[in-house]
């Protein structure tokens, strides 16, 4: 989500999601007004995994973009009061964990 390839993949995302929630009489998540809880963006990005599934495209494991929290630090103003740069993981299809603890003595 920080190139422009990337953007685009997300808007197709959601347009595609909206049409979806369209046909089945359903109503879009919604993002919380201060975006601390971001129900439509989580959807969004899920509703991408599905689709690359079905196109037998290779998952995503890491989905990573700058978010911007918070008011406009000045009137209109492109800089806000909180910009946080997330990386957020998933680990797709995994069958087994195997954690290793280091021994005690």
């Amino acid at each position: 989500m920080t190139t422009s390839a990337g953007i685009q993949q997300v808007r197709s995302s959601y347009t595609g999601l909206k049409k979806l929630t369209r046909v089945a009489e359903s109503e879009l998540p919604k993002n919380s007004d201060d975006l601390l809880r971001r129900n439509l963006d989580c959807a969004v990005i899920e509703f991408l995994h599905e689709v690359r599934d079905e196109a037998h495209d290779p998952p995503i494991d890491t989905v990573r973009g700058v978010f911007l929290e918070g008011g406009p630090i000045y009137e209109k103003s492109g800089f806000f009061e909180k910009n946080i740069s997330k990386s957020v993981f998933a680990t797709l299809n995994v069958s087994k964990v195997f954690l290793r603890f280091p021994q005690i003595n």
